[in-house]
């Protein structure tokens, strides 16, 4: 019997303990035919983008309703939105960098026109617990993450000279100077010293045709070797 009394009061504490922890741990609102629930021990600080879910029901009085995480200035910092007649999870994402002081959990319920159509609000205080393991109040701001960028090594530039093109040269021939030919005339014996050569007069007629002949033959070769000479370009003086 006194086992049995043992038994059922430890039992009792164990409930009691045991119901206490859940309504401390548990965040409610309910208003116009809707209701909403949450687990408070779940809402840490959001890193990143964190969703948070709630658990809600709806009666057919309800159009639609809004679950809002709203700041002191009354921002919303995140929020979803159910209808009735349902029950279901819903999840509200809060990013970080958002302001997060006085923060509260807000229900709006906007009533079906059938049952008067009339917008009904209840709100709560929340605050959003610590990752580092001790709870943190809202006002706390969320941490500065500082990314340092690593510079990169600078290329490695190779710079190869190009050589200058060698220079063109032009090799032009100088033509050789022209010789330059004197002609002389000959001079009689006489001019040159020489003695006179007998009269042509005095000449049988057979040496006279021969000495004619052979004028003739050296006029035609100093001929032919003056337009040699004169053939050369530029042309020498006197041609």
């Amino acid at each position: 019997m006194k086992t049995l009394r043992l038994f059922l009061v430890g039992l009792l504490i164990a409930t009691t303990s045991l119901f206490a922890v859940s309504v401390a741990n548990a965040g409610q609102l309910s208003t116009a035919g809707a209701s909403i629930s949450w687990d408070d021990t779940t809402f840490y600080e959001p890193s990143s983008c964190t969703s948070y879910t709630f658990t809600y029901t709806a009666t057919n009085k309800v159009l639609f309703a809004n679950i809002k995480i709203t700041n002191k200035f009354n921002d919303e910092v995140g929020g979803t939105i159910f209808s009735g007649p349902n029950s279901g999870k819903a999840s509200v994402q809060v990013c970080t960098g958002k302001d997060l002081s006085g923060a509260k959990v807000v229900l709006k319920v906007t009533g079906s026109v059938i049952y008067g159509g009339t917008d009904d609000i209840v709100s709560t205080p929340i605050t959003f617990l610590s990752r580092s393991g001790s709870p943190t109040a809202s006002s706390t701001p969320a941490p500065a993450v500082t990314v340092t960028a690593k510079s990169s090594p600078a290329p490695t530039v190779t710079v190869t000279a190009i050589p200058a093109p060698a220079p063109t040269v032009t090799v032009t021939a100088i033509p050789a100077p022209t010789p330059t030919v004197t002609v002389t005339p000959k001079t009689n014996p006489t001019q040159r010293g020489l003695p006179p050569s007998p009269a042509l007069t005095s000449l049988p007629k057979d040496e006279l045709t021969a000495l004619v002949t052979s004028l003739n033959s050296q006029i035609k070769l100093l001929n032919a070797k003056l337009a040699k000479i004169c053939a050369v370009k530029p042309k020498p003086k006197g041609c």
